[in-house]
């Protein structure tokens, strides 16, 4: 998990959304790896707008987190095959026994 924190302009170490989405994108190796982050950002609503880039952030943090058989999750074995999409949300609090030591 990225905890960003919010900045001024004049911050040599800010960032903003589409200056994080172009360099991401600019890390994968293939255009078939940049197209699906491309669909992955569009499937959560995102897509370039110049208004993106009048908010600007710093990077505070990052947390690791063991994600394994064992971390709380819906399964699509466990589901019905009529549910199609599922989203849920994670309380961070809950979670810190799957932390990661940095």
């Amino acid at each position: 998990m990225i905890y960003l924190d919010k900045t001024s302009f004049a911050d040599p170490r800010k960032i903003t959304l589409n200056a994080l989405v172009k360099h991401t994108e600019s890390l994968l190796p293939t255009m078939e790896a940049k197209k699906k982050l491309c669909d992955l950002l569009l499937n959560q609503g995102y897509y370039s707008r110049s208004e993106y880039d009048e908010y600007v952030f710093r990077f505070s943090s990052i947390h690791h987190y063991a994600v394994d058989n064992s971390f709380p999750s819906i399964r699509r074995a466990n589901l019905p095959f009529v549910v199609t999409v599922v989203t849920y949300n994670l309380s961070i609090a809950d979670i810190k026994s799957y932390l990661l030591e940095e």
